[in-house]
C-alpha cells in the first residue's frame, strides 16, 4: 500500500483507524472491517468525535496509539473532488468548524458504536449462536448507561464515523456520500425501531428453531429494541438523522441509501462509492 505523508494530505481526507484494543477488535468483528475508528483532516488538525466532545488534535496526537491509520479522499458522484470546481473546500471546513465550535454538546465512547452495530447490523456468525442474547444485553446495557449519563450532562451521542459523515452531506447536495448496503441500516434504526432481529439473522436459514433458541433470540431483540429506544430519547441531532432513507438500486444492484445518519460506521465511509483510498498514514 502507497504511503502517504503528511505533507501530501488534503483538506477533508478521512482517517479510518485500526487500534489494538479490546473494543476495537469487537468493533471491527462487528462492522466487518478493519477499522474501529474515524476522524476528518481539517488541513492542520484531525477531528474527532471522542469522550470530551468533538476533539481537535494533532495528527500525531490522533494517530499514536493506532497500529494503521489509513487515508480515505472524496469524490461525488460525478468523479469531482474537493477542491475541484463547484466542489469549494470551503463548505466541508465551514461544517467541521460548526461541529468544532458546539463540541461540548457532543460525547462518543467505543461502547455506543459497538451497541450501534450490535442492533442495526447483520450479526458476524454463519447461525444463531447459543447466549447471545445474553452478550447483545451486556453491550447495550452498559451503552445505554452511557447514553444515561451523557443526558444528565447535557450532551448527545455522536459516533466518530458518524461526525464525519455529517461533515460532507450537511455541506450540500454535491457532497452526498452513499451508503452501500445499508438494508440494515434503513430499517433497524431510529424511528424503525419496531424492525425486528430477522433483518440481522437470516432466520429463515433455520428450518426448526427450538423454544430455548427462539427465547434467546426475542431477548436479544427486546434488548436491541429498549437500546435504540433510549438512544432516541437522548439523540437531539439535525433532521437529517431522523428523515426516512431513500434507498435505491445502482446500475450493479448495490443498495445505496442515504442512511441513518446517527449509526454510520467506519466500513460504510470505506465502502461508499464516494471514497477511495490514497493510502497508509506515515506514522
Amino acid at each position: 500500500m502507497q504511503v502517504v505523508t503528511k505533507d501530501a494530505l488534503r483538506t477533508g481526507d478521512i482517517f479510518l483507524y485500526h487500534s489494538e484494543s479490546f473494543l476495537g477488535g469487537m468493533i471491527r468483528l462487528f462492522d466487518g472491517s478493519e477499522y474501529n475508528h474515524a476522524g476528518i483532516f481539517d488541513g492542520e488538525n484531525v477531528i474527532e468525535s471522542l469522550g470530551g466532545g468533538i476533539t481537535t488534535n494533532t495528527i500525531s496526537e490522533s494517530t499514536c496509539k493506532n497500529k494503521f491509520v489509513d487515508v480515505f479522499r472524496f469524490r461525488n458522484d460525478a468523479g469531482k473532488q474537493l477542491g475541484d470546481a463547484g466542489i469549494p473546500t470551503q463548505n466541508v471546513t465551514d461544517t467541521i468548524r460548526r461541529y468544532v465550535n458546539d463540541g461540548d454538546r457532543y460525547a462518543f465512547e467505543q461502547i455506543l458504536l459497538l451497541a450501534a452495530l450490535a442492533t442495526t447490523r447483520r450479526f458476524p456468525f454463519g447461525g444463531w449462536v447459543p447466549g447471545l442474547s445474553k452478550f447483545v444485553r451486556q453491550i447495550t446495557d452498559a451503552a445505554a448507561s452511557v447514553l444515561s449519563k451523557l443526558m444528565s450532562m447535557n450532551k448527545e451521542p455522536l459516533i466518530c464515523s458518524e461526525l464525519v459523515y455529517r461533515c460532507y452531506v450537511e455541506s450540500g447536495e454535491e457532497f452526498f456520500i452513499n451508503i452501500v448496503g445499508a438494508d440494515i441500516l434503513a430499517q433497524r434504526s431510529i424511528g424503525h425501531t419496531s424492525t425486528t432481529l430477522t433483518h440481522q439473522f437470516d432466520i429463515s436459514s433455520q428450518k426448526e428453531m427450538s423454544s430455548t433458541v427462539m427465547q434467546d433470540f426475542e431477548e436479544a431483540q427486546l434488548a436491541s429494541y429498549e437500546f435504540l429506544e433510549t438512544w432516541q430519547r437522548v439523540s437531539r441531532t439535525a433532521p437529517l438523522a431522523r428523515s426516512v432513507p431513500d434507498v435505491q438500486q445502482n446500475e450493479v444492484g448495490v443498495v445505496q441509501s442515504r442512511a441513518i445518519a446517527d449509526f454510520v460506521t467506519p466500513r460504510d465511509l470505506k465502502q461508499s462509492p464516494n471514497t477511495y483510498i490514497v493510502g497508509r498514514l506515515a506514522l
